[in-house]
């Protein structure tokens, strides 16, 4: 009875980890093609330079909510989980309050600073309009902090549809309504931060309704509140982390902004933003996966068990956007982006090799935060930190963007390598399961196919619009063939399946 009550408990999670991670796919989905909507209108409409300053901009105001924040709400998805009744979703509001104004005081402070040093900060990077327009941004600090806030709460209690309409609706609408209407009218660099700045408050406006009007308090915990110094001495290493990885997914433009021409970091962005769009199942897993970890702490064979179905899923799904973008990189992002940019058709293919790397190792960062082991985190980011900024220095002087994407392509493998030498290391297992490599065989011959099929019919224009669904049919031809899907998979598609209404799914599997 009781391994019946474990394998049930098991299966339960599974399904919350799919359906919830489907419900973030979903809001991913539309949140990209929302956000594109303006990554495809403001480019347009302003000149190279303009639109690579605010990028510029973004990226120290982006570092600097790390900084502000502490990332405290890594904090939330660790501690609400331990200490919340099991029979009830109510949010222990004690920690939620002592873990909110950690972050209110200390955001508020830093932006402080950022508008006193903003002209000095113009002067580093060589760019004096940075002086005018981050004082604007500043006020991001305060209020992306408090938006980080409300979706780690919305991760606790396992309702991802209030991300969905915060961080992927409301936010990507109102940013690309509001800049586009200020940029149109004349403003330019500044009509696209003040947009900016609006759509984040908006968001956390929507944000507040939800947590005060949806989701369910309670002032206790089952196991009494949490000390300000326990928060401290989990979050600190994380927060350092979390500092650190935002500088990893800033230094980049950073590197670029420094060494090369403005106009080269609106080139890059625009690359890097394509490249991070074969992460969409990734990122709709990893935000709930932190806390199913949490929830089974102390079942090895559960913890093995769901990451490896979460692994297997996410390089499922990563492989057919991947193979696309590298069998026809310059002609999409000139599609996309028009050819003032067509200088980042040679990054994007390196980017899109090191983003295919990052997913192949499933989510090994949550996993480990899950676990418990915050500073081996922090020193994980702080190798990622290391080996990406010096080889962005080192490839910036000699092959200018295409260098940086090198590095920063090498520095995941290596790092995505350490994690999962890590896992086998502390937790007792291999975290990649043998059957995943007739995945990536069924991969290599869709690419294989698909570039012959290129070489014959690429003058076709219409070859650029098919080619997706070209791709996918040849990627699940080559699955079925290798029979990659195992018999949880099979169980995996029956529950979609169900949701559908009809076994359209299991019927084109051969078993």
């Amino acid at each position: 009875m009781a391994d019946s009550s474990e394998d049930k408990s098991a299966t339960d999670g599974n399904k919350t980890l799919l359906r919830q991670g489907s419900i973030t796919l979903v809001g991913n989905v539309l949140g990209k093609v929302l956000g594109f909507g303006f990554f495809l209108l403001i480019p347009r409409l302003v000149d190279k330079d303009t639109f690579g300053v605010y990028t510029l901009a973004v990226s120290i105001v982006t570092l600097l909510v790390a900084v502000g924040s502490l990332n405290i709400d890594r904090a939330v998805d660790y501690f609400i989980p331990k200490n919340q009744r099991s029979e009830s979703r109510s949010v222990p509001s004690k920690i939620l309050v002592k873990l909110g104004g950690i972050a209110a005081l200390c955001s508020l402070v830093v932006a402080g600073f950022l508008v006193i040093f903003s002209g000095r900060v113009a002067t580093l990077f060589g760019e004096p309009r940075l002086a005018s327009v981050l004082p604007i941004l500043a006020v991001l600090l305060p209020l992306l902090s408090i938006h980080r806030l409300q979706l780690a709460i919305f991760n606790v209690v396992k309702r991802l549809q209030y991300r969905v309409y915060t961080k992927n609706f409301t936010l990507p609408v109102t940013k690309l309504t509001g800049a586009g209407i200020l940029t149109v009218t004349g403003y330019g660099l500044m009509g696209i931060s003040v947009g900016h700045v609006i759509a984040v408050l908006l968001a956390v406006s929507v944000g507040f309704f939800i947590v005060f009007f949806q989701i369910p308090w309670s002032a206790k915990s089952t196991e009494g509140s949490v000390t300000i110094k326990e928060i401290l001495k989990y979050s600190l290493p994380l927060s350092f982390a979390g500092v650190v990885t935002t500088v990893v997914s800033q230094v980049d433009f950073l590197v670029v902004g420094l060494f090369r021409k403005s106009t080269e970091v609106a080139t890059y962005r625009l690359a890097f933003l394509l490249a991070v769009n074969i992460l969409l199942f990734h990122q709709a897993v990893t935000p709930i996966f932190k806390t199913l970890t949490a929830e089974i702490a102390d079942d090895t064979t559960a913890l093995k068990d769901r990451y490896q179905l979460a692994l297997r899923w996410v390089t499922i799904v990563t492989l057919p956007p991947a193979v696309t973008l590298l069998l026809l990189p310059g002609r999409y992002f000139g599609l996309l982006f028009g050819p003032k940019y067509s200088a980042a058709s040679t990054v994007l293919p390196i980017l899109v090799f090191g983003q295919l790397f990052n997913t192949s190792v499933g989510p090994s960062g949550r996993f480990l935060e899950g676990r418990g082991r915050s500073r081996l985190v922090l020193l994980n980011t702080l190798l990622l930190l290391t080996v990406n900024a010096t080889l962005d220095v080192i490839f910036v002087q000699s092959f200018g963007i295409a260098g940086v994407a090198a590095g920063t392509a090498t520095a995941f493998a290596l790092v995505g390598i350490v994690e999962v030498l890590e896992i086998y290391i502390f937790e007792g297992f291999f975290p990649i399961p043998p059957n995943v490599g007739k995945i990536w065989l069924a991969g290599g011959a869709c690419y294989i196919c698909s570039f012959f099929l290129l070489s014959y019919f690429s003058y076709h224009s219409i070859f650029t619009f098919t080619l997706p669904a070209i791709v996918l049919v040849l990627y699940f031809f080559f699955l079925v063939l290798s029979r990659a899907f195992t018999e949880n998979d099979h169980r995996i598609l029956s529950s979609v399946d169900d949701w559908i209404g009809y076994p359209i799914l299991n019927r084109l599997i051969i078993r």
